[in-house]
């Protein structure tokens, strides 16, 4: 009888430790961003047991969404590193095409004439680029990161 009652004790324990740890913080997400697009939802701090690392990425693609058409060409910085731009801007910004600083045909895609399509590029604020051809200015909402059209 005694051993049963820990092990039942035990039981309910770690139900108790799961939802507190697990459930408890997502349902609360839910809760709090039920009313939200999935779009606005991407762009949140997520829950708080599983952050959401590409907040920021998302918010810059929201930006360029909606200030660039669907033929525009967008160059990116290198987007190699843990947590980078690259896979939420493909994700979002599809079908624009999209160029980073470490894509091997960069330089030649920077330097062509795009013709009527628009060309921006996208740089965070502390580097400095010498290939832009309009005013810098910085991406609304997103003042890490600036644009300029070529």
């Amino acid at each position: 009888m005694r051993i049963r009652f820990i092990v039942h004790a035990l039981i309910a324990l770690n139900l108790l430790t799961l939802m507190a740890v697990f459930a408890w913080p997502r349902w609360s997400f839910l809760q709090e961003t039920e009313l939200m697009t999935p779009e606005a939802r991407m762009e949140t701090s997520g829950s708080a047991d599983m952050p959401n690392q590409y907040s920021l990425s998302y918010q810059v693609a929201s930006r360029l969404e909606k200030l660039t058409s669907d033929d525009a060409v967008l160059f990116f910085p290198p987007g190699d590193k843990a947590g980078s731009l690259r896979g939420p801007l493909i994700q979002r910004l599809y079908p624009r095409r999209l160029v980073f600083a470490d894509d091997a045909d960069r330089d030649a895609l920077l330097s062509a004439d795009w013709g009527e399509r628009q060309s921006i590029l996208v740089f965070q604020g502390s580097e400095l680029e010498q290939n832009c051809r309009g005013r810098k200015t910085p991406l609304q909402g997103v003042p890490e990161f600036w644009v300029c059209k070529l």
